[in-house]
């Protein structure tokens, strides 16, 4: 007695393919939601990590560093500060890093973003101005969380985060600082 086995009716298979798209429909923009979520806590998380480790270089150097590299690297005789100025004999004998807990060498990647390792003053008045850290390929919706998370507001051209669509989108933390 042999058993007749029936294939799938044309409303099986659609049904089945209705069911699989209803679920891709949820599933993958939640899941695209989490991601960019998740790069953008990681990308809050280094800046901030790097602001803090900043702050502890000046406090112990006496100078900010003109590349985040002097914050994982010892810098050496003819290495220079923000301002451009040699750094002393004093000031490379109270390096106590470093500041990080991983080597930076090139630009850093965070997510889909990418930290520049230099580092930029700028003046705004007399001894005042702020340092710049540059991450690119930061998309408009990242930044707006940083802002928010930042700044606390949606204002992408003014306060401690910046944006710009240059190089895919250039995000700036600017650093207030006092002198070199």
């Amino acid at each position: 007695m042999s058993v007749r086995r029936q294939a799938m009716t044309l409303i099986e298979v659609l049904i089945a393919l209705a069911i699989l798209a209803i679920i891709a429909a949820v599933v993958v923009p939640t899941t695209a939601g989490q991601l960019r979520q998740g790069h953008s806590t990681a990308l809050a998380n280094q800046l901030t990590n790097l602001r803090s480790a900043i702050a502890n270089y000046r406090e112990n150097v006496g100078a900010y560093p003109i590349s985040l590299t002097q914050l994982t690297t010892q810098p050496i005789a003819g290495d220079t500060d923000s301002c451009t100025a040699n750094l002393s004999n004093a000031e490379l004998n109270a390096w106590r890093g470093p500041y990080v807990n991983q080597n930076i060498v090139g630009a850093m990647p965070v997510g889909n973003a990418a930290i520049s390792t230099a580092l930029t003053r700028t003046t705004i008045s007399g001894a005042t101005g702020d340092l710049q850290i540059v991450a690119m390929g930061v998309d408009n919706d990242i930044a707006l969380a940083l802002e928010q998370q930042f700044d606390g507001n949606n204002n992408l051209n003014t306060g401690n985060i910046t944006w710009t669509t240059a190089n895919n989108g250039t995000l700036v933390l600017h650093i207030p600082i006092r002198g070199c």
